[in-house]
């Protein structure tokens, strides 16, 4: 019997409330696709549990991954080419700026095509899901292009074949598509982009063979015309100085003028020692001509 003195216990304490789970911010994205890149299944099934992040914060993290490729090609460009450095800072900046902003562009058409992947893998269509896989896979974009200025051949066409698998299991997971069948749709599709960038990079090489060749023949034709003005310069000097030298053989062959004066004076001569006939002669020659 509970009396003033020994009152009842207090009643137990409600338990707590959990805090719902949160979407994923910038940093965690950045983070998660540094893991997802080894453990894909556990991350991206981990991401599938928690709400989806705002476009602006996928935006903020696709923009980041191509801002970093644009960086790291930017350098590779000026190492390997260093005569378009001539032009300073501000060109260079220009074109890191427009080359991400097209990147960054092409990154929305880009979570359509995941998102149409999807629903041919017999997942559910989720767009901002789509684009959080396009944020995501963007670490491959700084991958792919140290692969490419690596000089090694086809290199980079190892990041295409690891971002298809990356792809399709990210599809199963965020998107709940089977496995399988994922892997079947999307495998095609990288096999193609394989494909085309190894047509790409043959491309590529001959258009840089031709290049140095071109450069190569610009600068001996750069040679041999700042070698002409001294080359002239030489010749002009020497008729300067020995203006009797050009041809002795020339000198004792006569012109055409010399033989229509030396003709003249031959036949003036001639008319010269002719001699003269008397009126008489002249008259008999007449005579017997009749």
């Amino acid at each position: 019997r509970r009396t003033a003195l020994n009152p009842a216990p207090p009643p137990p304490p409600p338990p707590p409330i959990e805090a719902p789970p949160q979407a994923p911010g910038i940093a965690d994205l950045i983070e998660g696709s540094l893991r997802a890149a080894f453990l894909p299944d556990r991350v991206f099934g981990a991401y599938a549990s928690l709400p989806q992040p705002t476009l602006l914060v996928l935006s903020a993290c696709a923009a980041f991954w191509i801002a970093l490729g644009g960086l790291i090609n930017a350098v590779m460009v000026q190492m390997q080419f260093p005569l378009t450095s001539g032009g300073g800072i501000l060109p260079l900046m220009l074109g890191l700026g427009a080359a991400v902003l097209l990147v960054f562009a092409l990154s929305f058409p880009a979570a359509g095509l995941v998102n149409i992947l999807a629903l041919a893998s017999g997942g559910s269509g989720a767009f901002r899901r789509s684009y959080q896989l396009v944020a995501m896979m963007g670490l491959l974009i700084p991958i792919s292009l140290g692969f490419f200025w690596s000089g090694v051949p086809y290199l980079w066409v190892l990041a295409t074949l690891y971002g298809s698998f990356l792809l399709a299991r990210g599809i199963s997971s965020l998107h709940g598509a089977p496995g399988a069948q994922s892997g079947l749709v999307v495998g095609a599709l990288g096999l193609a982009l394989a494909a085309g960038q190894v047509l790409a990079q043959k491309s590529i090489t001959r258009l840089q063979r031709d290049m140095e060749t071109m450069g190569n023949l610009y600068t001996t034709a750069q040679g041999a015309a700042s070698a002409l003005p001294g080359r002239a310069e030489e010749g002009s000097r020497e008729m300067l100085e020995d203006p009797g030298s050009r041809s002795s053989d020339q000198a004792g062959e006569p012109s055409g003028i010399d033989m229509i004066r030396g003709s003249d004076a031959g036949n003036d001569a001639g008319a010269q020692t002719a001699p003269m006939l008397r009126p008489q002669e002249q008259e008999r020659m007449l005579d017997d001509g009749r």
